[in-house]
């Protein structure tokens, strides 16, 4: 089943629960092996005594003169030790436990597994295994009178109603009706439906040039292409009375073979219905920036800045083809067909003249108690370093793939570093853990990313120096960087996680800082290729920024090459070091923040607004240039990218800054010759 990344993905939370472990059990082996290929690499960076700092990054770091056939042993007993600690089976519980109920975040259910969590840490007697509460602004369906789409005829008689669930049995066993996230209840009726194929601007822009216009009307788009939210804004934006979502099997189905579909394949079948949130922020809509605390100061009412202000719904591909099949209007274009066997329409105008359709949302949203749940590892040999690893707990509905069977392979990491905290082993020598390890599980990920800011706001004060942050991305078989473009930046190829044990130095991280160098001239490649020519006619110049990043390759390049001049290097020096690489990135973060992302800081990796999915390098530069573009004659618009431009270039030199030698004064800013005028004699 196709997936977008982060912040939830496009995917339908569809199957029958019983029947989808059939399809997950293969999906353990994988998770294992993902453990494992995670606690080698772990492993390879915490082999042997004495650094041999000349090897290459990301390979590992091991005893100075290691011979390859050395290494190919350790690596050997390594894996026969994995066998041994990481147990498959207990991955299978595991996720046999989470997937036993459903348990949409703020529910009992939810609540259960956050204690079931902390119980599991307890017994494993990991240092510390906490809950912490959160009472966070929520959206859940009405269960009485769920949300609809009809289909009307001309005396108003139902013609057809959209489907509660895939499988209605799942109703009776506590799985909530479909709905989105935020979509705010409303009842609207209308004899007009536009097909918008994405609901991409550049959709909406061909509707237009079309002489479609979708103000006032029901808009239809599929999911897929880009976050689902960012559909519902563009709608929004262009006055469209209500939206409806739907799953096409053209992005969801098997290309090959329409009628090969689940239960018999991994693929969607047409009855399946997506779930998700349409919010375009992340975080919570009332605290808005802040940890949702008993403390915090929340908005009297509901925001309108972040969220859908009209009615919009979700529906499965059997059931949008009711609609589709009886809309009226020039054909779509080729590239808008979906698979589904109908003549794809525009609309505004149905088949049928007196016929309509009625799109009814009712959405409950209230602030409720939801719970983080932390454990807590101590380090050895640097116990204020933190090593944070974590997935979300929360599922629109049993979870089995997302976020169940990562959640099922972070428990039994998590067993596994206790084990080794407790039992001090590993093969060939006793080692330690030479930072410590939070690992966390998280509700709400997908409404809103709710507590991951929370927790990543809280870091700020209680973790300022956490230096590793890994998360198990809600599907079991991939491992990522956890989310943190809008805080001091994280390393994005820490793999140590075992320090050697006494007397042996401590380990360089292994990062190159030269990687650096590719996203900053794919950047500013971008800017010039897109917005080189209007800059150059209004006198706006981009070699600030191209002389920011070339000082940061040069300094990056003599970095590298002054810590594999030496090995000897004391404790001091090395935590030194490994202090400077990771500063790189938090010098990306803008202290005054970003002029068009209030919620992000990076002033070099950020979000696009038009797409939750991607990201976008120099955001602020790019967004205010992208505004320049529309209306070139504004001078306002004009200084807002010089300003944007100059961050980014305070930002990049602070980044090369914080590669210098710390034992002498650096300016952050490039060198000139001083002026005579203020010379003393």
């Amino acid at each position: 089943m196709p997936t977008g990344p982060g912040r939830a993905g496009d995917r339908a939370c569809v199957m029958a629960h019983p029947v989808l472990r059939r399809l997950t059990t293969p999906l353990l082996t994988t998770a294992a092996v993902a453990i494992a290929a995670v606690l080698l690499q772990i492993l390879s960076a915490a082999l042997g005594g004495e650094v041999d700092t000349t090897c290459p990054a990301g390979q590992g770091l091991w005893p100075k003169g290691t011979s390859d056939s050395d290494r190919t042993q350790q690596l050997e007993n390594a894996t026969r030790w994995l066998h041994d600690l990481v147990e498959p089976g207990r991955i299978k519980d595991n996720l046999r436990h989470c997937t036993s109920t459903t348990h949409v975040g703020g529910s009992a259910q939810d609540y259960g597994q956050a204690m079931y969590t902390q119980n599991v840490w307890q017994q494993q007697q990991l240092d510390e295994a906490i809950l912490n509460r959160y009472d966070v602004y929520l959206s859940h369906p009405n269960t009485s009178h769920p949300s609809r789409v009809y289909l009307l005829d001309g005396a108003g008689r139902v013609k057809f109603t959209s489907s509660l669930s895939d499988d209605p049995d799942q109703l009776e066993r506590g799985e909530l009706p479909a709905y989105l996230a935020f979509c705010p209840s409303g009842n609207v009726t209308s004899n007009e439906l536009v097909y918008a194929n994405y609901g991409r601007r550049e959709d909406f822009r061909l509707l237009q040039e079309l002489g479609i216009s979708v103000r006032d009307r029901l808009v239809i788009m599929r999911f897929g292409a880009m976050f689902r939210g960012n559909k519902i804004k563009n709608a929004q934006e262009l006055g469209a009375a209500g939206a409806i979502l739907y799953t096409d099997p053209a992005d969801y189905g098997n290309p090959d073979n329409s009628s090969d579909a689940y239960p018999d394949s991994f693929w969607l079948p047409d009855t399946g219905i997506q779930r998700g949130t349409v919010t375009w922020l992340d975080g919570d809509a009332l605290t808005y920036g802040y940890p949702a605390t008993e403390e915090a100061f929340r908005e009297p009412a509901r925001p309108t800045a972040n969220m859908p202000l009209r009615p919009c719904h979700t529906l499965s591909a059997r059931d949008a083809h009711k609609l589709l099949a009886n809309m009226a209007g020039p054909e779509a274009p080729a590239t808008w067909r979906g698979a589904l066997s109908t003549t794809y329409r525009l609309g505004p105008r149905l088949a049928r003249d007196d016929w309509s359709v009625r799109l009814y949302v009712n959405n409950e949203e209230n602030v409720m108690p939801t719970y983080n749940v932390l454990g807590f590892i101590r380090g050895d040999l640097e116990p204020d370093r933190y090593i944070i690893l974590g997935n979300h707990r929360d599922a629109w509905s049993y979870g089995s793939l997302d976020p169940c069977s990562a959640s099922a392979t972070m428990m039994e990491l998590v067993r596994a570093f206790a084990v080794m905290k407790r039992n001090g082993d590993r093969p060939g020598a006793g080692s330690r853990l030479q930072h410590a390890v939070r690992p966390l599980a998280w509700p709400r990920e997908g409404q809103s990313l709710q507590l991951q800011p929370r927790l990543a706001q809280r870091a700020l004060v209680l973790l300022p120096d956490a230096r590793h942050a890994h998360r198990l991305h809600d599907v079991g078989n991939r491992l990522c960087t956890l989310e943190l473009e809008r805080l001091p930046a994280l390393p994005h190829r820490v793999r140590d996680v075992l320090g050697h044990g006494a007397p042996g130095p401590r380990p360089l991280l292994p990062i190159d800082v030269r990687d650096v160098e590719k996203p900053l001239r794919l950047g500013l490649d971008h800017i010039r290729r897109s917005y080189g020519q209007l800059m150059d006619r209004h006198n706006v110049s981009l070699g600030g920024l191209e002389r920011a990043v070339q000082r940061y390759v040069t300094a990056a390049q003599r970095f590298h090459k002054k810590i594999i001049s030496r090995t000897d290097y004391s404790d001091l020096e090395l935590r030194q070091i490994n202090d400077q690489m990771v500063g790189v990135e938090r010098s990306f973060v803008d202290p005054n923040g970003l002029l068009v992302d209030e919620q992000n800081r990076n002033a070099v990796f950020g979000t696009d607004p038009d797409h939750e999915y991607n990201g976008v390098l120099f955001p602020d530069v790019v967004e205010t240039l992208l505004q320049v573009s529309e209306q070139p004659e504004r001078p306002d618009l004009w200084q807002s990218a010089r300003r944007a431009l100059a961050a980014a270039i305070f930002v990049v030199n602070g980044a090369a800054t914080s590669l210098a030698d710390p034992s002498h004064f650096v300016r952050p800013w490039p060198e000139t010759e001083p002026d005579q005028t203020l010379t003393r004699n």
